[in-house]
Protein backbone atom coordinates (compact mmCIF):
# COMPACT_ATOMS: atom_id res chain seq x y z
CA UNK A 1 0.00 0.00 0.00
CA UNK A 2 0.74 3.36 -0.63
CA UNK A 3 -0.14 6.59 0.62
CA UNK A 4 -0.14 9.52 3.35
CA UNK A 5 0.83 7.68 6.88
CA UNK A 6 -1.04 9.17 9.27
CA UNK A 7 -1.87 7.38 12.83
CA UNK A 8 -5.30 7.30 12.38
CA UNK A 9 -7.57 9.63 14.82
CA UNK A 10 -10.93 7.85 16.73
CA UNK A 11 -14.32 9.52 16.68
CA UNK A 12 -16.18 8.07 19.49
CA UNK A 13 -18.30 4.76 17.87
CA UNK A 14 -20.81 2.37 20.02
CA UNK A 15 -18.30 -0.45 19.64
CA UNK A 16 -14.88 -0.82 21.21
CA UNK A 17 -12.19 0.68 19.04
CA UNK A 18 -9.79 -1.41 18.06
CA UNK A 19 -11.07 -4.36 18.14
CA UNK A 20 -7.82 -6.11 17.80
CA UNK A 21 -4.55 -5.89 19.85
CA UNK A 22 -2.99 -7.33 16.44
CA UNK A 23 -3.99 -5.15 13.23
CA UNK A 24 -0.98 -4.98 11.59
CA UNK A 25 -0.38 -5.80 7.58
CA UNK A 26 2.52 -8.31 9.54
CA UNK A 27 -0.35 -10.20 11.73
CA UNK A 28 -2.79 -10.55 8.42
CA UNK A 29 -2.57 -14.22 7.44
CA UNK A 30 -3.82 -14.26 3.13
CA UNK A 31 -5.11 -17.01 1.94
CA UNK A 32 -7.96 -17.48 -0.83
CA UNK A 33 -10.34 -16.57 1.06
CA UNK A 34 -8.99 -13.45 1.85
CA UNK A 35 -6.85 -12.53 -1.35
CA UNK A 36 -9.09 -10.52 -3.60
CA UNK A 37 -10.26 -8.09 -0.66
CA UNK A 38 -6.44 -7.52 0.35
CA UNK A 39 -5.94 -6.76 -3.12
CA UNK A 40 -8.65 -4.29 -2.83
CA UNK A 41 -7.49 -2.13 -0.02
CA UNK A 42 -3.45 -2.42 -1.86
CA UNK A 43 -4.93 -0.42 -4.25
CA UNK A 44 -7.29 1.67 -2.71
CA UNK A 45 -6.40 4.71 -5.48
CA UNK A 46 -8.06 2.81 -7.90
CA UNK A 47 -11.57 2.41 -5.85
CA UNK A 48 -14.28 3.94 -8.66
CA UNK A 49 -15.73 7.11 -7.17
CA UNK A 50 -13.16 6.22 -3.96
CA UNK A 51 -15.78 3.88 -2.03
CA UNK A 52 -15.63 0.41 -1.55
CA UNK A 53 -17.87 -2.30 0.33
CA UNK A 54 -15.70 -4.73 2.47
CA UNK A 55 -18.27 -7.44 3.29
CA UNK A 56 -18.02 -11.04 5.12
CA UNK A 57 -19.70 -13.10 7.85
CA UNK A 58 -18.95 -12.22 11.69
CA UNK A 59 -15.58 -12.86 12.21
CA UNK A 60 -13.84 -12.86 8.92
CA UNK A 61 -10.98 -10.40 9.44
CA UNK A 62 -13.19 -7.23 8.01
CA UNK A 63 -12.03 -5.04 10.82
CA UNK A 64 -8.56 -6.11 10.76
CA UNK A 65 -8.03 -5.46 6.88
CA UNK A 66 -9.80 -2.07 7.84
CA UNK A 67 -7.72 -1.09 10.48
CA UNK A 68 -4.40 -1.95 8.01
CA UNK A 69 -5.93 0.13 5.67
CA UNK A 70 -6.59 2.98 7.82
CA UNK A 71 -2.94 2.98 9.55
CA UNK A 72 -1.74 3.09 5.96
CA UNK A 73 -3.72 5.97 4.94
CA UNK A 74 -4.40 8.13 8.28
CA UNK A 75 -8.11 7.55 8.07
CA UNK A 76 -10.93 8.04 10.44
CA UNK A 77 -13.48 5.33 12.37
CA UNK A 78 -16.98 7.53 12.29
CA UNK A 79 -20.25 7.37 13.69
CA UNK A 80 -22.94 8.30 11.84
CA UNK A 81 -23.76 10.62 14.23
CA UNK A 82 -21.01 13.06 13.82
CA UNK A 83 -21.97 15.94 11.10
CA UNK A 84 -21.05 14.75 7.62
CA UNK A 85 -18.60 18.02 6.74
CA UNK A 86 -16.59 17.32 10.14
CA UNK A 87 -15.76 13.45 8.99
CA UNK A 88 -14.78 14.37 5.89
CA UNK A 89 -12.12 16.89 6.67
CA UNK A 90 -9.92 13.86 7.33
CA UNK A 91 -10.22 12.96 3.54
CA UNK A 92 -10.06 9.04 4.61
CA UNK A 93 -13.00 7.26 6.16
CA UNK A 94 -13.99 3.90 7.27
CA UNK A 95 -17.87 2.96 8.36
CA UNK A 96 -18.07 -0.44 9.49
CA UNK A 97 -21.36 -2.79 10.19
CA UNK A 98 -23.20 -0.58 7.95
CA UNK A 99 -25.82 -3.45 7.48
CA UNK A 100 -26.76 -2.99 10.90
CA UNK A 101 -25.96 0.45 11.36
CA UNK A 102 -28.13 2.47 8.81
CA UNK A 103 -31.23 2.57 10.82
CA UNK A 104 -32.25 5.65 11.02
CA UNK A 105 -33.59 8.22 8.62
CA UNK A 106 -30.15 10.70 10.34
CA UNK A 107 -28.18 7.94 9.63
CA UNK A 108 -28.76 7.28 6.30
CA UNK A 109 -28.57 11.34 5.65
CA UNK A 110 -25.53 11.24 7.40
CA UNK A 111 -24.22 8.40 4.52
CA UNK A 112 -25.68 10.08 1.89
CA UNK A 113 -24.23 13.78 2.25
CA UNK A 114 -20.68 12.23 3.52
CA UNK A 115 -20.36 10.34 -0.13
CA UNK A 116 -21.52 13.29 -2.05
CA UNK A 117 -18.19 15.30 0.11
CA UNK A 118 -16.10 12.57 -0.16
CA UNK A 119 -16.78 12.41 -4.33
CA UNK A 120 -16.67 16.22 -4.56
CA UNK A 121 -13.47 16.16 -2.88
CA UNK A 122 -11.22 13.02 -3.94
CA UNK A 123 -11.76 11.45 -0.72
CA UNK A 124 -12.06 7.48 -0.16
CA UNK A 125 -14.62 5.95 2.38
CA UNK A 126 -14.37 1.74 3.28
CA UNK A 127 -17.84 0.34 4.45
CA UNK A 128 -17.64 -3.03 6.14
CA UNK A 129 -20.82 -5.20 6.37
CA UNK A 130 -22.21 -8.49 6.79
CA UNK A 131 -24.14 -8.13 3.24
CA UNK A 132 -23.52 -6.14 -0.07
CA UNK A 133 -24.95 -3.05 -0.24
CA UNK A 134 -27.72 -3.84 -2.01
CA UNK A 135 -29.41 -5.45 0.79
CA UNK A 136 -28.24 -2.92 3.59
CA UNK A 137 -31.77 -1.88 5.10
CA UNK A 138 -31.81 1.57 3.26
CA UNK A 139 -34.87 3.73 1.93
CA UNK A 140 -33.50 7.18 0.95
CA UNK A 141 -34.10 6.93 -2.93
CA UNK A 142 -30.81 8.88 -3.31
CA UNK A 143 -28.71 6.85 -0.94
CA UNK A 144 -30.04 4.11 -2.53
CA UNK A 145 -29.00 4.89 -5.77
CA UNK A 146 -25.43 5.71 -4.72
CA UNK A 147 -24.90 2.23 -3.27
CA UNK A 148 -25.96 -0.08 -6.00
CA UNK A 149 -23.05 1.42 -8.07
CA UNK A 150 -20.20 0.70 -4.91
CA UNK A 151 -17.46 -1.58 -5.67
CA UNK A 152 -17.87 -4.98 -3.36
CA UNK A 153 -15.47 -7.47 -2.17
CA UNK A 154 -15.65 -10.18 0.37
CA UNK A 155 -13.90 -12.02 2.79
CA UNK A 156 -14.90 -15.39 3.23
CA UNK A 157 -14.81 -17.60 6.67
CA UNK A 158 -11.04 -18.88 6.99
CA UNK A 159 -10.45 -22.01 4.79
CA UNK A 160 -8.28 -24.77 5.71
CA UNK A 161 -5.16 -23.10 4.68
CA UNK A 162 -5.69 -20.15 6.87
CA UNK A 163 -7.35 -21.56 10.13
CA UNK A 164 -4.36 -24.20 10.30
CA UNK A 165 -2.08 -20.98 9.76
CA UNK A 166 -3.84 -18.66 12.54
CA UNK A 167 -3.83 -21.45 14.86
CA UNK A 168 -0.52 -21.53 15.18
CA UNK A 169 0.31 -18.43 14.50
CA UNK A 170 -1.98 -17.42 17.95
CA UNK A 171 -0.41 -20.37 19.70
CA UNK A 172 3.06 -18.65 18.38
CA UNK A 173 2.17 -15.16 19.91
CA UNK A 174 1.88 -16.74 23.31
CA UNK A 175 5.43 -18.62 22.90
CA UNK A 176 4.18 -21.65 22.44
CA UNK A 177 4.84 -24.32 20.12
CA UNK A 178 2.02 -26.81 19.20
CA UNK A 179 2.22 -30.46 17.36
CA UNK A 180 0.95 -30.64 14.02
CA UNK A 181 -1.26 -33.26 14.65
CA UNK A 182 -2.97 -30.62 17.54
CA UNK A 183 -3.44 -27.97 14.77
CA UNK A 184 -5.67 -29.97 12.55
CA UNK A 185 -7.38 -31.50 15.77
CA UNK A 186 -8.26 -27.91 16.20
CA UNK A 187 -8.89 -27.16 12.78
CA UNK A 188 -11.28 -29.77 12.25
CA UNK A 189 -13.69 -28.79 15.17
CA UNK A 190 -13.98 -25.48 15.44
CA UNK A 191 -15.82 -22.83 14.64
CA UNK A 192 -14.49 -20.89 11.29
CA UNK A 193 -14.03 -17.72 12.30
CA UNK A 194 -10.99 -15.71 13.76
CA UNK A 195 -13.20 -14.81 17.05
CA UNK A 196 -13.49 -18.53 17.93
CA UNK A 197 -9.99 -19.52 17.06
CA UNK A 198 -8.88 -16.77 19.23
CA UNK A 199 -10.88 -17.77 22.26
CA UNK A 200 -10.09 -21.48 21.93
CA UNK A 201 -6.47 -20.87 22.05
CA UNK A 202 -6.23 -17.85 25.19
CA UNK A 203 -8.21 -20.98 26.99
CA UNK A 204 -5.91 -23.45 26.38
CA UNK A 205 -3.15 -21.22 26.75
CA UNK A 206 -5.05 -20.57 30.33
CA UNK A 207 -5.46 -24.17 31.11
CA UNK A 208 -2.02 -24.99 30.43
CA UNK A 209 -0.79 -22.40 32.70
CA UNK A 210 -3.41 -23.79 35.51
CA UNK A 211 -2.50 -26.92 35.13
CA UNK A 212 1.23 -26.55 34.46
CA UNK A 213 1.07 -28.77 31.75
CA UNK A 214 1.61 -28.73 27.41
CA UNK A 215 -0.99 -27.20 25.50
CA UNK A 216 -2.10 -31.23 24.02
CA UNK A 217 -5.37 -33.15 22.21
CA UNK A 218 -6.40 -34.09 25.57
CA UNK A 219 -6.12 -30.78 27.20
CA UNK A 220 -8.54 -29.58 23.87
CA UNK A 221 -10.82 -32.64 24.40
CA UNK A 222 -11.38 -32.10 28.33
CA UNK A 223 -11.87 -28.17 28.13
CA UNK A 224 -14.21 -27.80 25.11
CA UNK A 225 -15.84 -31.42 24.62
CA UNK A 226 -15.01 -32.23 21.70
Amino acid sequence: MTGAAEKPRQIPLDLPWPRHDRASRADFITSESNQEALGFLENWGEWPDGRLALVGPEGCGKTHLAMIWAKEVGATFIDAAIPARDIAVSGYVVFEDCDRRLTTPEAEFALFHLLNILRDEGGKILMTARTPPARWPVRLPDLVSRLSAVTATRIDNPDDELLEQLVVKLFSDRDIVIQERLVTYIGNRIDRNSAAIEAAVAALDAKSIELRSPVSIKMAKELFGW
